[in-house]
């Protein structure tokens, strides 16, 4: 995925991986992971803004694709990475033909993420097995984070 988008750097990136269930519990617990590895590193309206659309990901598989979910989180300085993995060889329904009047239940975490991200976009995973969601935000420049502050002060 990183090779694909360079949206961080691989050399300065940090990384963190888990696996969760298939079911509603799933979108808390990320946000929770997300919220643990990223806080300190940047500021907190993309922390809000990367939770909230990690929980539409997660939603996403708990609702469509019905399988465990492999949830990653990458960051540098300038960017963050969120993916989201799903075992449904099934890429995702195309809503934005569907039209507005039908998205009253479902399809508006699609136009959410299309509206808050920087980049989205989809890959299915080799031989069929799954796909992988993901998206990226930026950090906005000038604002230091709590690792930059920590290491200025030493």
């Amino acid at each position: 995925m990183l090779a694909q988008h360079s949206v961080v750097d691989a050399v300065t990136a940090a990384s963190a991986h888990t696996d969760l269930a298939g079911t509603p519990h799933s979108a808390p617990l990320g946000r929770i992971f997300l919220r643990e590895h990223l806080r300190g590193h940047v500021p907190p309206e993309v922390l809000q803004d990367a939770e909230l659309l990690t929980t539409e990901l997660i939603s996403n598989v708990v609702m469509h694709a019905r399988t465990s979910i492999h949830l990653g989180v990458t960051w540098d300085a300038h960017n963050v990475l969120v993916t989201v993995q799903d075992h449904d060889p099934a890429g995702p329904a195309d809503r934005h033909q569907i039209g507005l009047e039908h998205l009253e239940e479902s399809g508006r975490g699609m136009l959410l993420i299309a509206s808050l991200a920087d980049d989205f976009g989809w890959a299915r995973l080799p031989d069929d097995v799954g796909k992988v969601m993901w998206f990226a935000m930026a950090i906005p420049p000038g604002i230091p984070n709590q690792a930059q502050v920590r290491q200025a002060v030493r």
